[in-house]
């Protein structure tokens, strides 16, 4: 049927040129943005992540501007601490030679104060960015420095920024502007030092436990745990990525256990029915034990045993903790109390006299589910480390010598062997001197090694972020990019396909006009 009204053929030409128009629109947007996900409308999945990737790209990129800041400021660090080893080793050769007989030791000591004010002054300018990482006011404690490290999105789509930090303290500062207790300006002693318990390896059991956010910072997954006693209960749990079971750490009354900062703990359990041998049974909220059918959960322990080296006492040692009084007993490195014997102080590292109070009663557990402790044995007998009390009693510290490596001055030994008390003579002060210089000087290179591990740590996340930031590019443009060959292709034949229609739609047209030839005479 022919119709002057309807025209079926140019109705269907003109769909067919408009679906085409509408493909060439798509191509020519393709090939102009090089997109193939430009818009949420062309694929939203593809967008959102895309999108996603690019902000944290951006964020990255944000850390790799940091990590250059923080490499900066860690080689500033360095440069002047490696200078630092330096100067020391020269101070170190003068007090050497200083001990031969008959030289000027005022002609040395000139060369020393300037070596000693070139450390100041090295001290001072190794400065960038406005901080100093070689000196720093410790009156309040450790100050941590802290690099921006990486940008991380986890499975749940959390984020989080991990730091790289390094600690300013008396082993890593040269001076202290505070309390003078830096590398360069602590003053030497006759006595002892005493460090952190957690410096000090100490033979007692005891329950792992850790904060929740500790353990979600070492990775691992929180989940549930099905008991079957006090009561049928799935009680919550997190499962560290190396399989260990943590639960939270209640006592024997149902009292959640927490750390000194308020939180709550968590404690590294096993279901098992052998029953461990010191370990407590772990406990529910209700106070009972917890169990599993014919398994019962156990504390297991954090701290191994280790074994303590104990050496004899030197004469000058002895002379040094008894010279306030005979207030002390010494058998070996082990000073008892005379009026308490149960009370001693055990001096575990005779190279920097780091001593720990320890007492020969083994103390009770203030909870059931605490373990039995282990004593160190020390000439047969067992020694309980105190881990409170890190005080030293007076005999023990001893007296200061008046001197730091900043100060010490060799034109005033006698002064110094009057301090180190007994038969001390000038001779004996200085050796003193050059044993504690030595000693602060490897000091100064642990702490410069240290450095050297952060800046190499620093240049390999650098790289690392640099080759992640590629490879998240990659995948964005695996994603949305469009492949230029193909779409070049598609509005070539496109662009055919629309000549055709044309065509076709022209033909469709004139086929009306046909129609008046049947009317003309």
């Amino acid at each position: 049927m022919t119709s002057i009204l309807t025209n079926v053929a140019a109705m269907a030409a003109l769909q067919t040129l408009r679906g085409i128009d509408s493909q060439m629109e798509d191509t020519q947007a393709r090939v102009s943005s090089g997109l193939r996900v430009g818009t949420a409308s062309d694929n939203a999945a593809y967008w959102s992540i895309a999108t996603t990737m690019r902000s944290d790209n951006l964020a990255l990129s944000t850390v790799q501007d940091a990590l250059g800041l923080g490499a900066a400021k860690v080689d500033t660090a360095y440069s002047a601490m490696e200078t630092v080893v330096e100067v020391m080793k020269e101070i170190k050769a003068k007090l050497v030679a200083a001990t031969e007989d008959g030289v000027d030791k005022s002609k040395i000591q000139e060369e020393i104060s300037q070596l000693q004010d070139q450390l100041k002054s090295i001290s001072e300018s190794a400065s960038f960015s406005g901080e100093n990482w070689l000196q720093s006011d410790l009156t309040n404690g450790p100050v941590v420095k802290s690099v921006v490290g990486s940008f991380v999105r986890s499975e749940d789509g959390s984020v989080s920024v991990k730091k790289v930090n390094y600690t300013l303290d008396s082993s890593t500062v040269l001076f202290d502007q505070g309390t003078q207790m830096g590398l360069l300006d602590r003053e030497a002693v006759t006595g002892a030092d005493t460090v952190s318990l957690a410096d000090v390896p100490v033979a007692i059991s005891k329950v792992s436990t850790a904060t929740i956010t500790d353990l979600t910072a070492a990775g691992g997954t929180l989940g549930t745990t099905a008991i079957t006693a006090p009561v049928a209960d799935n009680v919550e749990s997190f499962t560290t990525t190396g399989g260990d079971l943590y639960v939270r750490y209640y006592s024997d009354t149902g009292v959640i256990q927490l750390d000194d900062n308020g939180n709550e703990l968590w404690a590294r359990v096993v279901a098992t029915n052998v029953v461990p041998a010191d370990l407590g049974a772990a406990h529910h909220a209700t106070g009972a034990d917890m169990a599993n059918g014919a398994n019962v959960f156990y504390y297991q322990e954090d701290i191994a045993n280790k074994t303590v080296s104990v050496t004899a006492l030197s004469g000058a040692d002895v002379i040094s903790l008894n010279a306030s009084g005979l207030n002390y007993n010494i058998s070996g490195r082990v000073a008892t109390e005379v009026l308490d014997p149960t009370n001693v102080w055990i001096q575990l590292d005779p190279t920097t006299d780091v001593w720990v109070n320890a007492t020969t009663v083994a103390p009770a557990p203030t909870d059931l589910s605490e373990p039995t402790a282990e004593g160190i044995l020390i000439g047969g007998v067992p020694y309980y480390i105190n881990e409170t009390n890190q005080t030293l009693p007076a005999e023990l510290v001893g007296a200061s010598l008046g001197f730091s490596v900043s100060t010490l001055d060799i034109t005033d030994l006698d002064a110094v062997a009057a301090q180190m008390g007994g038969m001390s003579t000038e001779a004996d002060a200085l050796d003193f001197m050059v044993q504690y210089l030595d000693t602060q000087l490897e000091a100064i290179v642990s702490a410069t090694s240290a450095l050297g591990s952060i800046a190499m740590r620093i240049g390999m996340q650098e790289d690392f972020i640099s080759k992640l930031t590629d490879s998240i590019d990659s995948g964005i443009g695996r994603l949305v990019d469009a492949d230029m060959n193909e779409e070049s292709t598609r509005l070539k034949a496109l662009q055919t396909q629309q000549q055709l229609a044309i065509q076709s739609l022209s033909i469709a047209n004139t086929a009306s006009e046909n129609i008046l030839t049947l009317f003309r005479q």
